[in-house]
């Protein structure tokens, strides 16, 4: 079964964006978990409603993902299971639902997503226009997670003749994918690579969705958007020192490790091969990684760039969500 997506964009100018999410139909379903039932027609799934009366809707991956995300389900295990099982794993999830009410959100008339009624929505709309003001470059965007890029604010060298540019991404999720958040983005101009350094520390503590106001998370973004500008100098100081600093015995094969989900067996070769110098510096392993991310999509390319990001400040010591202050690894990365 091929699960239903939404519009995807990738760096893509802002207005479209925008004009996109003006011309959306949404609608908010709040009801009891057990009006809801996933049934299955061999080719897609559907979500019945019985709310007073009885509504169908074909159902998003983003629907999928959240609710198995919600029981921590292995989703990488959804390929071993049949549209009827998996039909009969969700309907079981949804009668298990603690919440008295949970919300369905219905996007161009797909079920999009399942929350829970502590679930505190700021939409990306609103995101994209708080942030215009500081002038934003591009815009990602699936079903999953809105990714904001920032103009460039700084530029450096970390090597003579390959200059980088030092800016922000501000991330949001309306389908309960990801905090609220900003990190610092770096974009090596030689070869339009670029990657996401997450610092650590409460200031940069990520903004949960759930009980809290949508005024707060407003705030949050003012407050966040100042501390982003004051870590550029140091930022800048890790480049120089990468550009010299030896990549770590073994830290080749846990990098590997940690990209192959996102990559197909061709990608992972390659980047298995350029991982193999036992000369390579951390800076040239960096940019080893973020160039097999750039011709991914939305989601994987994150996954990637945040795991370079986290090379360059040496944080693969600990876990990934320990290390990358909002951790990508709870989305989904489509076959």
């Amino acid at each position: 079964m091929e699960l239903r997506s939404g519009v995807e964009f990738d760096a893509a100018e802002p207005l479209d964006v925008v004009d996109h999410l003006r011309s959306r139909r949404l609608e908010t379903i709040v009801t009891e978990p057990d009006r809801l039932h996933v049934s299955t027609d061999g080719s897609d799934l559907f979500l019945r409603i019985a709310n007073g009366r009885i509504r169908e809707f074909p159902v998003r991956a983003t629907f999928v993902f959240k609710l198995l995300k919600w029981f921590s389900f292995p989703t990488r295990q959804m390929s071993l299971l049949s549209d009827e099982t998996m039909a009969s794993i969700l309907n079981d999830y949804l009668l298990r639902i603690r919440s008295s009410e949970v919300a369905v959100r219905v996007e161009n008339g797909d079920a999009l997503t399942i929350l829970s009624e502590k679930y505190s929505p700021l939409s990306d709309l609103e995101v994209i226009e708080q942030c215009d003001g500081i002038g934003i470059s591009g815009v990602s965007r699936d079903d999953f997670q809105l990714r904001l890029y920032s103009h460039i604010q700084v530029k450096t060298q970390p090597v003579k003749g390959d200059e980088c540019g030092l800016g922000f991404n501000i991330f949001n999720s309306e389908t309960g994918f990801r905090s609220l958040s900003i990190s610092n983005y770096v974009f090596r101009y030689a070869c339009s690579n670029g990657m996401v350094v997450s610092e650590r520390g409460d200031e940069w503590k990520p903004q949960s969705h759930y009980g809290i106001s949508a005024d707060m998370m407003r705030g949050y973004l003012e407050e966040k958007l100042e501390v982003v500008r004051k870590s550029w100098r140091r930022l800048e100081e890790v480049l120089m020192r990468s550009a010299s600093a030896p990549l770590g015995e073994g830290m080749g094969e846990e990098i590997l490790r940690r990209a192959r989900p996102a990559l197909d067996a061709t990608a992972a070769r390659r980047l298995s091969l350029a991982l193999g110098d036992l000369n390579l510096t951390v800076y040239q392993a960096v940019n080893a990684v973020t160039s097999e991310a750039r011709s991914l999509g939305v989601t994987p390319r994150l996954r990637l760039e945040a795991l370079a990001g986290r090379m360059l400040i040496g944080g693969l010591s600990g876990s990934e969500s320990e290390s990358s202050g909002d951790s990508t690894s709870g989305l989904p990365i489509p076959a």
